[in-house]
């Protein structure tokens, strides 16, 4: 799943490209659970920037989401603020997504994919169906930035030798 076309196709427009995959995750909630609203324009976290100049948006961090299962705003789907990595002003509402009437749900199907820029506010909605919610993250970032969580992540040789050169391309440091 790391290099889907349509998904390599916004990543490499947004972010003027060299890119590489920075880091991928899961995220699983249950009945009750949510992910806090985070990410605002305000204040300026160096790794995760958007800006758009003469026509051109640049976002170094940019996410593809994608729902292993039909997810609704009842089973607490990804929520976003749209509008809030354009933001210059501080935070206005709380980080609990009912605390924030900004919030709008993105309801997803299984396999849909979500793109967005990191410095986008969002989380998720809270789950009160008690479905599962599974999701899947790749994160793609410009090519020179360190590991997210400056882990130092590397790949085995084994993994290496398994994949083709363009998706050893897509994992390296430029």
């Amino acid at each position: 799943m790391i290099d889907i076309p349509e998904v390599l196709d916004v990543v490499t427009e947004v972010t003027g490209a060299p890119y590489r995959l920075n880091h991928t995750y899961t995220i699983y909630r249950w009945g009750g659970g949510y992910t806090q609203l985070h990410m605002h324009g305000t204040p300026v976290i160096p790794k995760c920037q958007y800006r758009c100049h003469n026509g051109q948006m640049m976002s170094t961090l940019t996410k593809a989401v994608f729902p292993m299962l039909d997810c609704g705003p009842e089973d607490g789907c990804f929520a976003v603020i749209p509008g809030a990595h354009k933001s210059n002003f501080d935070f206005p509402y709380g980080r609990h997504p009912e605390e924030n009437p900004l919030t709008v749900p993105v309801p997803a199907k299984a396999g849909d994919a979500i793109l967005f820029t990191e410095a986008l506010t969002h989380g998720s909605l809270v789950n009160c169906s008690g479905n599962r919610r599974r999701t899947l993250y790749y994160c793609y970032s410009i090519g020179y930035m360190p590991d997210w969580g400056g882990q130092g992540l590397h790949f085995s040789n084994r993994l290496s030798g398994e994949l083709s050169e363009a998706r050893r391309e897509i994992l390296s440091v430029k």
